[in-house]
């Protein structure tokens, strides 16, 4: 592994910062050319990507940081130091940018819930690049395994699961789920029940019920990582975030607008 590229002086740089901004860079291209496939202004659209990764990092960072208390304290020197003491919660990161978004779009008067499925198929993306990065850093690894594809991180001394891959790979297959599904779902007789269009808002939903229903299953694969107080809430979150996926589907179909 190789948690960092290189080192001059007191300068290190992580991979896991390059990988992010790798991450960045990917996701907005996805966006950039799904709004110019739908002629959104592609200004206007951008920004709304720059900020709303901006909230996303930031919302994601505080988050890392709060759960990392004993490592950052009241040090706030270090939860500014993003180079040397890299970090962000990629879930709590990811809902963040949703929420900003949905308020972007909002106020430029688009169609919030279809700009939403746009940003939620760049952010799976990009979060295929976040994993990818956190494996090659050796963090966010699993729990021992004897299986065969298990893994020996550094300051490890047995194999666990690459629990960073599991997720880079259902990341990417969800992409390309997504990738087909934005032109079929509108064709859902379910989804539809009846209606001759189908509202937008598919994508965005069924990517936090995916993500909570997989996050639900890594969360016996490793350790805790969302705990305060000493409680842990990891697998209550993500049973949160099924259910809120859950709702706005059925809010979004044809029977969740029923009068």
């Amino acid at each position: 592994m190789f948690p960092i590229l290189f080192t001059i002086g007191q300068f290190q740089l992580h991979t896991t910062a390059v990988f992010s901004v790798i991450a960045f860079f990917m996701s907005g291209f996805v966006l950039w050319r799904k709004g110019r496939e739908e002629h959104y202004s592609e200004a206007q659209l951008f920004d709304g990507f720059l900020l709303a990764t901006a909230a996303a990092f930031v919302i994601g960072r505080l988050g890392y940081i709060l759960l990392n208390w004993s490592q950052f304290g009241w040090q706030w020197w270090s939860w500014l130091d993003f180079v040397t003491v890299p970090g962000t919660q990629p879930l709590i990161g990811m809902l963040g940018g949703l929420g900003y978004f949905y308020r972007f779009a909002k106020a430029k008067k688009w169609d919030a819930f279809e700009a939403m499925d746009y940003y939620a198929t760049a952010a799976v993306f990009g979060l295929v690049w976040r994993y990818i990065g956190a494996f090659f850093e050796g963090s966010q690894y699993g729990l021992p395994t004897t299986l065969p594809w298990g893994l020996i991180f550094p300051g490890v001394q047995e194999k666990v699961h690459p629990v960073q891959l599991y997720y880079a790979i259902f990341c990417l297959g969800w992409f390309w789920y997504l990738t087909k599904v934005e032109y079929q779902y509108r064709l859902f007789e379910w989804y539809r029940s009846g209606k001759k269009t189908a509202e937008t808002g598919f994508l965005v939903a069924t990517t936090l019920i995916s993500f909570g229903l997989f996050s639900l299953a890594m969360s016996w694969l490793q350790l805790p990582e969302l705990v305060t107080q000493g409680w842990v809430i990891d697998r209550w979150i993500y049973l949160g975030l099924v259910l809120f996926g859950v709702s706005l589907l059925w809010s979004r179909s044809g029977r969740g607008n029923r009068t």
